[in-house]
């Protein structure tokens, strides 16, 4: 087990934080910038286990569970915001101790969400303005953010942007931004960045369906 540090306020804000369907650039800085902790979410008390079709109806999406992942609960899909979190391991097995967390050394955390384009907003001027803003000293004004540059990438046969965000290397997530048309653009964030699971991750990502999700196909 890998004992990680993360303060009381990262378990509140990653337990009650939830993201607007027509997102605020800032918001979404303050959430992803915040330290990488694998912690425990209040959506984890539900757990759906894989495999199944797991699927996200606020968010739009559909994925394949794969043996030994799990999911919250999704999003109320008539709730003004919200995310979907996946699990390689069991939240609500994990001990608090003063903001310290003992998880397992695989420990692998997915969370999607998604935002909408401004109008007349492209979706390569949403990406940079993200980056822009994400870049520098964090909320708390302790933590120096560095973000990688974004490069094309692809999920399945969606095609987006991908770039790392942390404080240094032992503490980084790997951002997926998809392009899923209709001004709609998915969020993916997988903590850590480093994962040794991130692999099994990206494959069971390629399982995503955007738009037409009602059915895992």
């Amino acid at each position: 087990m890998n004992k990680r540090y993360g303060k009381i306020r990262i378990f509140l804000f990653f337990g009650s934080l939830t993201i607007l369907a027509i997102v605020l650039i800032s918001q979404l800085v303050n959430w992803i910038s915040s330290p990488s902790e694998g912690v425990p979410s209040a959506q984890g008390l539900n757990n759906i286990l894989g495999p199944t079709c797991y699927i996200d109806h606020l968010n739009q999406f559909n994925i394949h569970l794969q043996p030994g992942w799990r999911a919250g609960t999704p999003p109320d899909i008539n709730a003004i915001g919200g995310t979907s979190i996946i699990y390689n391991y069991n939240p609500n097995d994990i001990k608090g101790n003063h903001g310290f967390y003992d998880l397992p050394a695989n420990a692998t955390k997915i969370e999607i969400t998604s935002a909408k384009l401004k109008e007349n907003q492209s979706f390569e001027q949403w990406v940079e303005e993200l980056v822009s803003e994400s870049q520098g000293v964090d909320r708390s004004g302790q933590l120096n953010i560095i973000v990688t540059n974004p490069k094309p990438y692809s999920v399945g046969k969606f095609d987006g942007l991908a770039f790392k965000m942390g404080t240094n290397n032992d503490d980084q997530r790997f951002l997926i931004l998809i392009d899923a048309g209709n001004g709609l653009i998915l969020l993916i964030i997988i903590t850590p960045a480093n994962s040794p699971e991130l692999y099994d991750a990206l494959l069971m990502l390629n399982t995503i369906n955007i738009g037409n999700h009602d059915i895992c196909s």
